[in-house]
Parts: structure tokens; sequence; C-alpha cells
């Protein structure tokens, strides 16, 4: 079971075996969403599906305050099956400035990655992460990072329970 939270416009489909079942999760109500509700507190979902084998959480944190997002690694960690795997994708805010600073970005994109696009309410950026912090964060979930790396600007994380 993996739940796909903040799926946004990117609908993970189901894989080939029956262990690779997908929940793509949103908290508004788009054609993408297979299920609509909050991302951050999963334990609803937990209710309906069970424990998820993996959790992928692609720019989502960005978009909650930083306890907000804090806690919900908390709570996602919790959920996740013994051995499961969480992947966090967040903008990489020393990457994203290093790339501006060196003119690799203009004004226009590096505001965007760095607050959102503010096309709608929620796509606005409420808190920021390195590769480092992240990791930091969610080493303090008691999960061990396996790889963590910048891509495309942005921090890619994945961890173990």
């Amino acid at each position: 079971m993996i739940f796909h939270l903040g799926c946004g416009e990117r609908k993970k489909p189901a894989g080939v075996n029956s262990d690779d079942y997908i929940v793509n999760v949103d908290s508004r109500d788009i054609p993408t969403a297979d299920i609509v509700g909050c991302v951050s507190e999963i334990g609803w979902l937990v209710d309906i599906y069970g424990r998820p084998d993996t959790i992928a959480a692609e720019d989502v944190l960005e978009h909650l305050p930083r306890r907000s997002a804090c806690a919900a690694l908390g709570n996602w960690a919790n959920w996740l099956v013994l051995g499961g795997l969480l992947h966090i994708r967040v903008p990489d805010l020393r990457h994203l400035a290093e790339r501006f600073v060196a003119g690799h970005m203009n004004a226009t994109q590096f505001e965007r990655r760095v607050f959102g696009a503010q096309d709608y309410p929620e796509n606005t950026h409420l808190c920021g992460w390195t590769r480092g912090s992240i990791v930091s964060a969610i080493e303090g979930c008691w999960l061990t990072v396996i790889r963590a790396e910048t891509v495309n600007g942005n921090a890619c994380v994945w961890a173990r329970k």
C-alpha cells in the first residue's frame, strides 16, 4: 500500500502487483485525487486502507507552517509499517539560492520556487527547507535516511522506519 500525499496533478498509477496499490490523496477535490482529505494527519486514511508500506509526499511540506510540517512527518512515521519507506521532496532553498545568485535562474523562477505559484490558495509556501534541514527533521522522527540528494532544485530524501 502506497499513500501518495498531496498528489496534485501528478496521479501515480497502480503497480503491476497487488502490493503496489496506490492511493492518490489531495486536500483539493481534483480529478487526479482518489480521495480528498487532510494529508498532514493520515489516521483517517489508515482507518480506510490500513498502514502504508510507502508514503510519498512530494511538494507537500513547504505548504505547511514549520511546526505543522514537523508534526506531519511524525504522524507519517508513526503510521508507516515497520521497514516502510518515506519519500519526501521539497524545494532546496540553498540550491535554489545558489542557482539564482549564479544567474542560472531568473527572479520570477526563483520567487515561484521559493514562495509557491500562489495561483490557488493552497499553493503558497509557508516554510523552507534545505537538504540538511529536511534530513534532520526526518531523523528526528526516528527514521533512517537511506538516500538524500538534490535533483532539479529539490531536496529528495528516502528514509526507512
